[in-house]
């Protein structure tokens, strides 16, 4: 393991470790034999890879390879994963860096999205409290603006 994330530093290789679609794997038993029995793996190792990302710096997003029956799950897996990287050591900052700017140089928009600056696309969610204190309030914003367009507004109770 400790190769693995050595190897992600040397190439600058970003990581977006699903945890919670692994969390979700192992509690319906949807791994295969071969993966648990015969490579080992188990949510404890997510961690410890995770983790070794961490104190390594890699660069690591908020995202999710969920799909099928693990629908249901949007889009509060998203949520869910920011509280496990908090529960692994990240601060609630760092966390939102990974689901905001990271993410987007992931996908390679940071040019367009990912922080607020002058001529990016102003995809916001306005939130009653600070998510620095708790991310519960995320998915539950007071307003939407969507490339720079208030799109909802709680106060409204509408789309506009």
């Amino acid at each position: 393991m400790v190769r693995r994330t050595a190897l992600m530093a040397e190439k600058g290789i970003y990581n977006v470790p699903t945890l919670m679609t692994c969390y979700a794997s192992y509690q319906r038993n949807d791994l295969s034999f071969f993966l648990i029995e015969k490579r080992g793996w188990s949510m404890a190792m997510h961690e410890t890879l995770f983790k070794k990302a961490y104190a390594r710096h890699i660069l690591m997003g908020i995202g999710t390879d969920a799909n099928g029956e693990y629908r249901e799950m949007y889009p509060g897996i998203y949520f869910e994963e920011m509280r496990y990287f908090v529960r692994l050591g990240m601060s609630p900052m760092e966390v939102i860096v990974c689901a905001t700017r990271n993410g987007a140089r992931i996908l390679g928009l940071e040019d367009e999205l990912g922080t607020i600056e002058a001529g990016k696309a102003a995809d916001l969610q306005v939130l009653k409290d600070n998510p620095l204190k708790s991310f519960d309030n995320l998915g539950h914003p007071e307003l939407v603006i969507l490339r720079g367009k208030i799109t909802w507004d709680r106060a409204s109770s509408s789309s506009l």
